[in-house]
Formats: structure tokens, C-alpha cells, sequence
């Protein structure tokens, strides 16, 4: 399940997109835990750069950078995110994602 989040509302609720804390966690146990203010490139910067790569339409996610925890996951693990501002966690911007295999002709192999 993935919740999208109203612009407008979400926008009001997150004064300050470079003092945002995000986090990630599989099986319930935190694996990444981070603020924006430590992205080496601020938000307007990133949105220009992929926009001149690809049209952004509602709903898209862009997820830059490798903060500390990253580790590979498992068929069954489920992953949740979401963000928290001023350390109150907005239901908006919650994510809860079941790690399962995907239909069609992708096939992992290790290199």
C-alpha cells in the first residue's frame, strides 16, 4: 500500500523541506534514519535536474542518495517509510511496501 499525499495540505505541513526527517524500515527494525539537511544537493536543484531527464507527474517519488543502513531485503520483508517533521510523523508521507517477486520476464543475477 502506498499513500499519496494531498500537495497542498502536505506542503503546509512541511515548513522547512530541508529540515525533514526520513526514515526506513524492514521487519519493523529501523534501517535508515536521516534528515534532509544533510542532502549534498537541496531539493529545487534535484526536481530541475531529473524534470530535464523525464516528466514528473503527481504522484511520482524521487528517491536520491545512499544514507548510512542501506542492506539488501528479502521475498516476504516488509518495508515502511515515512516522514516526520519537527519529530511528529505525517500520515501522509507514510509508505508500507511488501518485498515480493515481480511478474514478467526480470530476472536477477548476481554479477
Amino acid at each position: 500500500m502506498i499513500v499519496y499525499a494531498d500537495h497542498v495540505n502536505f506542503r503546509e505541513q512541511i515548513p522547512d523541506p530541508h529540515n525533514v526527517e526520513l526514515y526506513l524500515s524492514v521487519n519493523d527494525k529501523i534501517k535508515q534514519q536521516d534528515s534532509t539537511n544533510l542532502l549534498l544537493f537541496q531539493i529545487p536543484r534535484l526536481l530541475s535536474h531529473v524534470s530535464q531527464i523525464m516528466t514528473l507527474e503527481e504522484g511520482d517519488i524521487i528517491l536520491t542518495g545512499t544514507p548510512k543502513g542501506v542492506g539488501p531485503v528479502e521475498l516476504g520483508d516488509v518495508m515502511k517509510a515515512g516522514i516526520r517533521v519537527d519529530g511528529k510523523e505525517l500520515d501522509e508521507g507514510k509508505i508500507e511496501a511488501n518485498v515480493e517477486e515481480k511478474p514478467g520476464p526480470y530476472t536477477f543475477k548476481q554479477t
